[in-house]
């Protein structure tokens, strides 16, 4: 995630127990545990930023990369674990061996990257036969604003967009729903009325809300992500997918050569 430092330090001050993050990162875990069969083994978090999120599962070594070196720094000084390591390096790029993770998980990246095929290619490059890819991408181009800006995003995805972008690949679909359905309109609304009236157009939409708020939202993203986890939802702003790796597919070989 190519962002400055200025940046990670309001990520990181918004920390994962504010809502929106806590959302994504208990979805993620859900799904992770639902889809990734092995017991031990290796996981790749790239993109992590500085907000620390674990997979907390035992048994498993994870790596967690991101491009900024701020972002590494502040999640490295938090962590607890001893099976998690942190690398800087660009994703588009990675700098490990071939097939050496169990997992990867990818939250919030390929928007970032203007050449998230590039990127894709080196994530199922280090990924095991029988492994999984489980990201997460920001939903649906109405819903571009100066969010979007302010994160140097490239696009917004769709279903389709996910397929347009994995197609011709060794990746196969193994689930995919949107999330945090409840947010839509008032997303739209919120960055409608931002535009309307003027307001910054690189500027971010985190609102400081207070806890008794912060922490009702967290139970009803909970709830979300165990339905979500169970069936797919057909609308939202965050669009999450989980992918196995066909290591006898042709086109897996040829993107090994």
């Amino acid at each position: 995630m190519k962002t400055s430092t200025l940046k990670q330090r309001i990520y990181n001050k918004l920390t994962s127990e504010y809502f929106w993050f806590y959302g994504n990162d208990t979805l993620a875990r859900l799904l992770f545990k639902k889809h990734l069969k092995a017991t031990a083994g290796t996981v790749l978090n790239i993109g992590c930023g500085p907000t620390g999120f674990s997979l907390q599962r035992k048994g498993m070594r994870t790596i967690s990369a991101d491009f900024s070196f701020e972002a590494c720094t502040i999640a490295s000084a938090k962590s607890y674990s001893q099976q998690t390591q942190f690398v800087c390096c660009d994703a588009e790029a990675l700098p490990f061996k071939k097939g050496c993770f169990d997992a990867v998980v990818a939250l919030e990246l390929f928007e970032h990257l203007e050449d998230d095929k590039s990127a894709l290619k080196q994530i199922i490059a280090c990924l095991k036969e029988g492994g999984i890819l489980l990201f997460s991408v920001p939903a649906f181009q109405f819903l571009w604003g100066s969010h979007d800006r302010w994160n140097e995003h490239f696009r917004r995805y769709r279903k389709k967009d996910i397929n347009r972008l994995t197609s011709q690949t060794c990746l196969f679909p193994l689930y995919r729903t949107y999330f945090k359905s409840g947010f839509v309109v008032p997303l739209y609304l919120f960055r409608k009325f931002k535009a309307l009236f003027g307001f910054l157009k690189h500027s971010h939409d985190f609102v400081q809300i207070p806890s008794p708020l912060n922490t009702m939202l967290k139970h009803a993203l909970t709830i979300e992500a165990t339905i979500a986890q169970r069936f797919s939802l057909p609308l939202g702003v965050t669009l999450f997918s989980v992918l196995g790796k066909d290591g006898k597919s042709d086109q897996c070989d040829a993107e090994h050569e």
